[in-house]
């Protein structure tokens, strides 16, 4: 497995899930420009058809850690990686920022052997939770909730 390939499968699953969960669509709803929920990776889109809240997503750690077994002669049998996944609304929006968040949790958390692209997530595990101070951008004070996932993958032989 090229680590490469490890997050290809690992970032395909976290939107495929995201997108797919019906209480998250709901609260962060759809982008107006392209009519899909509004999950993201690394950053939202600068169009007037994204609108908070919305969920971003992205690795902490480029291509993870390979997991090599020596029993299969030293071949890489699984690749480990850090995600953050996060909400990011208006100040206003408290409340659904919580729960947009709790929602990003239950979709993710404890999932276990998925397939996706030409690979499984074996489990996700949320390892923190986070609470971003608030960030002002051009006058407009932003609340950001989220968490750090632990994902292990395995490529397809």
């Amino acid at each position: 497995m090229s680590v490469y390939d490890a997050d290809a499968i690992v970032e395909q699953w976290i939107y495929d899930t995201l997108v797919s969960y019906t209480p998250l669509v709901d609260i962060v709803g759809n982008n107006d420009d392209f009519n899909v929920p509004q999950v993201y990776r690394g950053v939202a889109p600068q169009s007037e058809g994204v609108h908070p809240p919305y969920v971003i997503f992205h690795n902490q750690t480029l291509g993870g850690t390979n997991i090599i077994a020596l029993m299969s002669g030293g071949k890489i049998v699984a690749n480990e990686s850090l995600y953050v996944v996060k909400v990011v609304g208006l100040s206003s929006q408290g409340d659904e920022v919580s729960r947009a968040n709790k929602a990003v949790r239950d979709a993710l958390h404890g999932k276990s052997y998925q397939s996706v692209l030409d690979g499984t997530v074996l489990v996700c595990v949320q390892e923190r939770t986070y609470v971003f101070p608030p960030e002002i951008i051009e006058g407009v004070v932003y609340e950001t909730r989220g968490g750090l996932y632990r994902i292990l993958s395995q490529e397809e032989e």
